[in-house]
């Protein structure tokens, strides 16, 4: 008689914390994001997207301070006020983690 294999899923969540910063020119503000789950080896991908920018381009970036070495995220912007993240965590990143989003536009 064969036994099933069991599969462990391992879970990476993801805690999202955004800031915008703007200038004389542009007051942006990060839209809603919400904190996410994606599973390891899985690829998480949702739109980090701003209001407020007065027609100015939008610049984005973001950390993860908790994971140190390469994590294999991007931030890759499709449109003056919107960029769209992308992480697909390996085993070692299964936790919790605290990505921290940030835009800043027109100065």
């Amino acid at each position: 008689m064969i036994s099933p294999v069991q599969r462990s899923t391992w879970i990476a969540l993801v805690f999202v914390t955004a800031s915008a910063l703007g200038c004389q020119k542009a007051n942006v503000d990060i839209l809603p994001i919400g904190d996410k789950q994606v599973s390891v080896g899985q690829t998480l991908v949702f739109d980090v997207c701003v209001s407020g920018a007065g027609g100015q381009n939008v610049t984005f970036t973001f950390e993860v301070p908790d994971i140190t070495g390469s994590h294999g995220a991007n931030l890759t912007p499709y449109s003056n006020v919107c960029a769209t993240f992308r992480w697909t965590p390996r085993s070692e990143h299964a936790g919790h983690h605290a990505f921290t989003f940030r835009a800043s536009a027109g100065g």
